[in-house]
């Protein structure tokens, strides 16, 4: 099984009044297209699908729905900059993919998700595929949709109405000014009287960690899942405390350890996107050495440090 071949089967599938746009499939649906497709004596595990999905989701192929539905993204090409434009990288519905190769007149036989641009500027290969509707992206185009590190908005932010009782934990990155440690070992445990405005708290006793931010002697509850991760990294910056995050040569390229790195949906959607991971944990990624400069700007947007 290779995501070429799930990729292809999402392509196929299209919507009966509207041919140009891809159909949603339920995971069972797809687990059972992949089986018809097989030999007889060949099997497949329907939990090895769903983590092929995940991960063309993460790498901008798929969209997902609720319900474990899933749809192949709507098409675009990545380039890494402006300013070298000849290796070309198409993303999402792959019914568009013979369309890109003649409008850029590749002459590639068989129409391949690498695109060699055959020496086209940034500006020449853009109007091009403008003329078929489909988007040019650079890697530096991703990075603006990032959030920033900040303190909490908290006209954005549910103020609650009952007093928090109990042990509670703060993120307290100064303690460990001259220590390495993780986002997990950089929470203190504390007790309400002894809050102080701008503290990020979070609750020990919930199944699911809930987190909430304390200013002028109220409560306000972070619901957006964003909001934690960035509330840290912005913490860590106020403090000159930045995260260090080991960072490995390889042969294919380089391997960062994000192990206990708490990074924001966005971020990790990024990231875990651009890279695989190590046999030993799926929390050691590796990347290819042409991520290295992006790789590099996303974690500095983070305040983040390579050791």
């Amino acid at each position: 099984m290779n995501n070429e071949k799930i990729l292809t089967i999402l392509t196929n599938h299209r919507q009966l009044n509207n041919r140009e746009l891809p159909r949603v499939l339920t995971l069972r649906s797809i687990v059972s297209l992949i089986e018809h497709s097989l030999p007889p004596n060949e099997n497949i595990n329907r939990g090895e699908i769903e983590d092929y999905l995940n991960q063309l989701q993460l790498q901008g192929e798929v969209l997902k729905a609720k319900g474990k539905k899933f749809c192949v993204a709507p098409p675009s090409v990545l380039v890494e900059d402006q300013n070298n434009c000849d290796i070309l990288y198409f993303r999402g519905d792959r019914a568009y993919l013979k369309l890109v190769h003649q409008v850029l007149e590749t002459r590639e036989i068989i129409p391949t998700p690498e695109i060699n641009s055959r020496g086209k500027n940034f500006t020449e290969i853009k109007e091009k595929l403008n003329s078929c509707g489909i988007r040019l992206l650079t890697y530096q185009d991703t990075l603006y949709e990032l959030p920033i590190p900040q303190k909490p908005k908290l006209y954005t932010l549910e103020k609650l109405d009952n007093t928090l009782q109990g042990e509670i934990k703060i993120y307290n990155p100064s303690r460990q000014r001259h220590l390495y440690k993780y986002q997990e070992e950089r929470w203190k445990i504390t007790v309400i009287e002894r809050l102080t405005n701008s503290n990020l708290i979070k609750l020990t006793q919930a199944k699911d960690y809930q987190y909430y931010w304390y200013e002028d002697n109220q409560f306000y509850h972070l619901t957006d899942k964003e909001q934690a991760p960035l509330t840290m990294f912005y913490l860590d910056k106020q403090a000159n405390c930045p995260l260090q995050i080991p960072l490995d040569e390889t042969k294919e390229g380089f391997q960062l350890n994000l192990q206990k790195v708490f990074i924001p949906y966005s971020y990790y959607k990024l990231v875990y996107g651009l890279s695989k991971p190590a046999d030993n944990s799926k929390y050691i990624r590796i990347f290819d050495h042409i991520y290295r400069s992006l790789i590099e700007q996303i974690f500095k947007r983070l305040g983040c440090n390579f050791v």
